[in-house]
């Protein structure tokens, strides 16, 4: 009984030590529900999954991690517009939650393909948005896409945003009321591609895509708390004192 006691205590005290990571995801797709720049759009799509994390160093920096799965979907969806089976994406953009601090070069880390962060770009004919993630430092026009990620290829970078203390739960849940409000006051995003085989440049085509489908969670669910490295320590070691007390007796 003293032993069930014993446990029972140092169990308690793991709990109630739990520390967590706010951790939380959403969706942004460029397809047939986006606005292009071009007239038909060419069929040219993309999917970014934007993960939030609490900074390892948030109760002192307040900074949040927004790490991102980027993929080119172009002939992986239902065919729209011009029907392009391959293109280049060349770099994604959105606006940010407001306000914010700490959007600099160090606090960003690129990925394989799109390795440059672009403050304000340029993204006509849809306006100047507040980031933006390219295999270059020209989002607006120009350029090489050879070096951009080809249709069924995806790219992993992240940036680390403060935005006045919030956490990465709260930040996720105002970066997606943002994303779908379609007005003036909502946050836009913008995907660019380049060699495209669709529309009326034959197989060099560019398109530029405006908004889309916002916001899936990645799986369904709510957002998750993650427990710490540590926590999940404490409780292996209340459960091998458990264990230990058990072959003792």
């Amino acid at each position: 009984m003293r032993t069930l006691t014993i446990f029972t205590h140092i169990l308690l005290f793991t709990l109630a030590s739990l520390s967590y990571t706010a951790n939380a995801t959403l969706i942004l797709e460029w397809n047939s529900n986006s606005t292009s720049s071009n007239n038909p759009a060419t069929g040219a799509s993309a999917k970014a999954t934007l993960n939030f994390i609490n900074d390892i160093d948030f109760a002192t920096n307040g900074l949040v991690v927004i790490q991102m799965l980027i993929r080119n979907t172009t002939d992986e969806i239902t065919a729209f517009g011009a029907e392009a089976t391959t293109s280049k994406l060349t770099g994604i953009a959105f606006d940010l939650v407001a306000p914010n601090q700490g959007l600099d070069q160090t606090n960003f880390t690129g990925g394989n393909f799109l390795t440059t962060m672009i403050i304000g770009a340029d993204a006509q004919p849809f306006g100047t948005l507040d980031f933006a993630a390219a295999n270059d430092g020209d989002f607006n026009g120009g350029g090489t896409p050879n070096n951009a990620l080809s249709e069924g290829v995806e790219d992993s970078l992240s940036v680390k945003v403060g935005f006045n203390g919030l956490s990465a739960l709260q930040v996720e849940a105002a970066f997606k009321v943002g994303f779908m409000d379609s007005s003036d006051s909502g946050l836009n995003y913008v995907a660019r591609f380049q060699q495209v085989n669709g529309g009326t440049n034959g197989n060099d085509a560019s398109d530029k895509l405006d908004g889309g489908e916002c916001c899936g969670d990645g799986g369904g669910g709510p957002p998750t708390e993650v427990p710490e490295p540590s926590v999940l320590f404490l409780l292996g070691s209340a459960l091998l004192a458990l264990s230990l007390r058990k072959k003792v007796a």
